[in-house]
């Protein structure tokens, strides 16, 4: 052999086994660097030292066909497409499970919030509405407990069918002044024969003002009877009512004065 053959069969070989360590080393690297992926958690994970093997022994064998070097990259890759598609659908799944049950958590906190939240509205506003005190009805008249509506009845000739009417004056309980109530009896004012000085009227005016005057004189007057000869005698009180109605035979008028 001649110093020029023998030469390049040293070269050669050390380009042989130089390509073999370069192989090696490929290998090694990539089973690391799968290893040391997030995707090496997941169920079927490679393996540091064993992958790293498996690479490089797939790789040496690889080596007669093709360079070790191609090889050892070949089949790095291969594992690590293989391993994408297998696995990385279920580390998707999971990620999709996990940010489905934290979706619907939070769904689910939020609605009980929001009717928890809803719940409270609604019971503090029944708090507020059974603590406020109930509103008279405005344009009332009651006598011994009985309360009735009024409407007006300027200088009717009879009495309202139901409640009562103002036939004279005012019916504002701040003003100072009288208001002359009329009504039937038998009817709402029945309970006006009844009446005796010191008994209790609450009257609520039209604008809701609330006032209750008491008895201080009764009488009975004919049907017959004019305005011009009462009137001395019930208006002289300030604020105050009048309340008429009849005895009940319609021949005699009871009157009865508040204030």
């Amino acid at each position: 052999m001649s110093y020029q053959v023998h030469q390049a069969a040293a070269v050669r070989s050390g380009t042989a086994r130089i390509d073999a360590i370069i192989a090696a080393l490929i290998g090694a690297a990539a089973a690391a660097l799968i290893a040391a992926s997030p995707l090496a958690a997941l169920a079927h994970p490679l393996g540091g030292g064993a992958a790293a093997s498996e690479l490089t022994g797939a790789a040496q064998e690889q080596s007669g066909g093709a360079s070790p070097l191609d090889a050892g990259i070949n089949m790095a890759v291969s594992r690590v497409c293989t391993f994408s598609v297998s696995e990385g659908d279920a580390l998707l799944d999971t990620q999709a499970d996990l940010v489905s049950g934290q979706v619907a958590g939070t769904a689910e906190a939020a609605a009980a919030q929001a009717a928890a939240e809803a719940e409270a509205e609604a019971d503090a506003a029944a708090s507020e509405h059974a603590a406020a005190p109930a509103q008279p009805a405005f344009a009332t008249i009651d006598i011994d407990g009985d309360a009735m509506p009024y409407v007006s009845a300027y200088l009717a000739t009879t009495a309202p069918s139901s409640g009562a009417g103002l036939w004279m004056g005012s019916d504002s309980t701040t003003d100072g002044s009288w208001g002359y109530f009329i009504g039937h009896n038998p009817g709402p004012f029945h309970h006006v024969m009844d009446l005796a000085p010191g008994d209790a009227i609450t009257v609520t005016d039209s604008a809701g003002a609330a006032r209750t005057y008491r008895v201080v004189d009764v009488f009975t007057v004919p049907d017959t009877t004019a305005w011009e000869d009462i009137q001395q005698r019930v208006t002289g009180y300030g604020e105050s009512i009048i309340l008429q109605t009849c005895c009940g035979d319609d021949a005699n008028y009871r009157i009865v004065v508040a204030a």
